[in-house]
Parts: structure tokens; C-alpha cells; sequence
């Protein structure tokens, strides 16, 4: 009994339009593609049917010309951290349901909402249970991003919350001398939470 395979010419997936079946590369069929930007590919059905190939690499160059920017590695960082389970932080991201919006596993979509990276800045979800999307996220300096750390302790003083280092920059003190200084309960002022 043969197998039957699914006719996808002319169904478009992605950036890529199905003209004709391809050759079988490793008992895999592959479609002959073209790209938006007009480049040809092979490309395997597997992938066109999961949306794992958007697209050709000429074509990204071609569409926003930023392959190598810093803007760039953020937003491929960022998918890496979500969508890769073997990114050595996969399970601080992805690993405990962080998703990225749909639309901005498109780079031109996501460039579009953030703008172009400042210099000295990364990519930083405000919420840091929060997801990545445009309402969550921000260009910050990576002091800014460490006290958005859920691993942060937090103090209180003068009735209001702060980090260490925030509250260290504050007092213009050094952060291990405050630390210190909270430790032996030198420091009425301040208090520790839990």
C-alpha cells in the first residue's frame, strides 16, 4: 500500500509559495519554493506545515537589511531563550511558560513595536512573570535589568521598596557595606523581606 502525500502547490506558507514538489532528501519530501524576495529553495513539507521555515535567509537580509545588528541578536536571543530547549536558560524562559507574542516571532513586526536597540541597552520584560510583548518590555541597562531580577532581595525604607543595590545607590553606599550593615542589624532604618 503506498503512501499517499499531501498536495501543497500553490498553498502559501510563511514567505514561501509551494510551485512543485522536490526531490526526497533522507526519506523526507521537500517542496520547490519561492520566497517573497524571489529566491528558490527545496524545502522540506515537515517544515513548511510546522511554520518552521518563514522564509529564506536572502530574504531576511533583503527585507530589513539588520542580520547583524544588535537589535537583531536581541530579538534572535530572546526566541532562543523562549523556544530552544537546550539554550542553557531555556528553563528560566520557555521552561516555565514565558511565550513570546505570535507576532513577533517576525522580526520586522517586533522591530516595528521596539524600535531599534540603544547603544549600552538590552531587552527587558518589565514583568519578569510577564510574557514578551510590546506592553512588557523594554530597551534597559543591565543595572535596570538586575533589579528586575526575581532573585533579588528587597528591602524597605522610609516606606517604600527597593533592592540592595537600588537602596545602596540611594544611601550613596557601597552595595556589600549596606548588605553588611542590614546583616548585623545595624541599620534601624531598613528592613528585610522575607
Amino acid at each position: 500500500m503506498s503512501r499517499k502525500t499531501l498536495n501543497l502547490v500553490g498553498l502559501k506558507f510563511g514567505k514561501w509559495l509551494v510551485d512543485s514538489k522536490g526531490k526526497n532528501i533522507n526519506h523526507k519530501t521537500t517542496w520547490k519554493c519561492i520566497c517573497e524576495c524571489g529566491s528558490i529553495k527545496e524545502v522540506y513539507a515537515c517544515h513548511l506545515i510546522a511554520n518552521k521555515s518563514n522564509g529564506c535567509l536572502d530574504c531576511a537580509v533583503k527585507t530589513h537589511g539588520m542580520t547583524k545588528t544588535a537589535t537583531h541578536q536581541s530579538w534572535v536571543g530572546m526566541k532562543s531563550r523562549c523556544l530552544n530547549k537546550s539554550h542553557m536558560a531555556y528553563h528560566r524562559y520557555g521552561g516555565r511558560g514565558v511565550t513570546i507574542e505570535p507576532n513577533w516571532l517576525d522580526f520586522q513586526l517586533f522591530l516595528n513595536d521596539m524600535g531599534i536597540r540603544p547603544e549600552g541597552l538590552t531587552l527587558d520584560r518589565i514583568d519578569n512573570n510577564g510574557n514578551y510583548c510590546k506592553e512588557n518590555c523594554r530597551w534597559a541597562t543591565k543595572k535596570e535589568q538586575s533589579n528586575n531580577s526575581k532573585q533579588n532581595k528587597y528591602v524597605i525604607y522610609n516606606l517604600k521598596k527597593y533592592t540592595f543595590s537600588e537602596l545602596a545607590d540611594k544611601l550613596n553606599v557601597k552595595y556589600p557595606t549596606l548588605y553588611s550593615q542590614i546583616q548585623r542589624g545595624s541599620r534601624k532604618d531598613v528592613f528585610l523581606i522575607k
